[in-house]
Formats: C-alpha cells, structure tokens, sequence
C-alpha cells in the first residue's frame, strides 16, 4: 500500500491520538502557551537554528493557529511565533515541515514526504465537524530544486502534471504514462526520479 493511501485512510485516526498524547503530556506554562511535548527547532531564512519548543495548534480548539502561523517557546520568558515565509523550515518531533511558496505569492508550512530534485509536500486542511476536527481534504504539492514555486498535484491532471517535472528521463516518462499508473502512486515516482537524478549527478561529478 501506498504511502498517499496510507496518509489519507488514517488521517483522521492518526491526528485524533496525536491530539490526545498532547493533551495528556503538556504542561501549562501560563494561560496562553501550553508547554509543547516534542522537542524541535527552527531554521530561520538566514540560516540560522532556534531550538526550542514547538507549538503548532491553538490549546482551546486543538486546531492550528490562525495563518498557519507556530510558536517556539525558547525559554520560559523568550516566546517567538513565525508565519510561513517567515523561516525556511521547522523540526516537529520527527516530522519536518517547510515554508513552501505556492501559487502567485503565498506560503504555506507543509509537510516533507519525500526531498530531493523533485520535493514533494503533504498539506493537511482540517475544520470542525460534529465537535471533533477532521482532515476533510490532504493535497500533495511537488517542487523542483530550480523552481521558486511548488505545483499542486490533483488526481485529474497527475499523468500530465507528474510526466512534465520527469521528462528529461524518458524511462520514467513512459511509467507515468502507463495506464495501470494511478494517484497513489505520486510518492513511488517522485522517489524513483529522486534516486535517478541523484545518481545522474554523481556520475556528471565524476566525470
């Protein structure tokens, strides 16, 4: 089973428990900023790295702040929040998450799948729904190294969006015109032509 079926099957699961464990671990550190329980830093857009406390989600909704926005707590006095654009990237835990432009001018925080020449992201929208929140759509954008801007990449257009970012490997070209190719597969693709143009780059190094 696919990675991108796996994400969109247990979205809703995985986000109710990673809700709970965080009510369960937090420490209140005032009335507004709930202590974070896993451990990350930031990269700020000059490269340099805040470690600290990350908190992605608003304590009374349990959903994400308004703007996409986190905060860092550094220290007990020392409290920063950051809107995407603002830093390159932040270190959740385990998870990794970008400041990733789309569209014309905007930024959104999204998460890492897969990097490499091509990068693909994972964004989660989420609302209410009867008392409880709920991933009611997962989109997946794509970004090339030399690209300022990330692409969406929908289930209507993934042949014809997925077989330009690869064309320049004709092999691959071909996979994705396969007809027995499907959506769930984007992560399979964007990892094979990742490991094929990261082995191309060594052997123009060598050379």
């Amino acid at each position: 089973m696919s990675k991108l079926t796996w994400f969109n099957r247990i979205a809703k699961l995985t986000l109710g428990l990673s809700l709970l464990a965080s009510v369960n671990v937090m420490a209140q550190d005032d009335d507004d900023e709930p202590k974070a329980s896993n451990p990350g830093y930031v990269i700020t857009n000059k490269g340099d790295t805040l470690k600290g406390e990350i908190i992605e989600r608003d304590k009374k909704t349990g959903l994400r702040f308004e703007g996409d926005k986190i905060k860092l707590i550094i220290s007990p006095t020392e409290k920063k929040s950051y809107s995407p654009g603002k830093i390159k990237m932040y270190f959740n835990g385990e998870n990794v998450f970008e400041s990733v432009q789309y569209k014309s001018e905007e930024f959104a925080f999204m998460q890492v799948v897969d990097k490499g020449e091509l990068t693909l992201y994972q964004l989660d929208l989420e609302r209410y729904k009867k008392g409880e929140i709920e991933v009611y759509e997962t989109q997946y954008y794509v970004k090339k190294t030399t690209e300022k801007a990330a692409i969406r990449i929908k289930e209507n257009n993934f042949k014809k969006d997925v077989g330009a970012l690869v064309k320049d490997n004709e092999d691959m070209l071909d996979e994705v015109n396969n007809k027995d190719l499907v959506f769930e597969d984007l992560e399979k693709v964007i990892k094979d032509y990742n490991a094929w143009a990261l082995k191309e780059g060594n052997k123009n190094k060598k050379k």
